[in-house]
């Protein structure tokens, strides 16, 4: 299932996967993976892209459509 709010969030901010990979560190395979359901960042790299994205945890990844 994917991550609709996560995906949003991304786009409002004006960023690619590459970016947000960049800015917290991870691939941007990873960012792909997150936002399609495919795979679970640790809560560390949660906190990461939430800090990023100016969005709590809770609703990036725990809110599905």
């Amino acid at each position: 299932m994917k991550r609709k709010f996560l995906i949003i969030k991304r786009i409002e901010k004006n960023l690619s996967q590459k970016e947000l990979a960049e800015r917290v560190g991870i691939t941007n395979q990873s960012v792909s993976d997150y936002e399609r359901g495919k795979s679970n960042p640790s809560y560390e790299v949660m906190k990461r892209i939430s800090e990023e994205l100016e969005a709590p945890v809770d609703e990036l990844f725990f809110s599905y459509e």
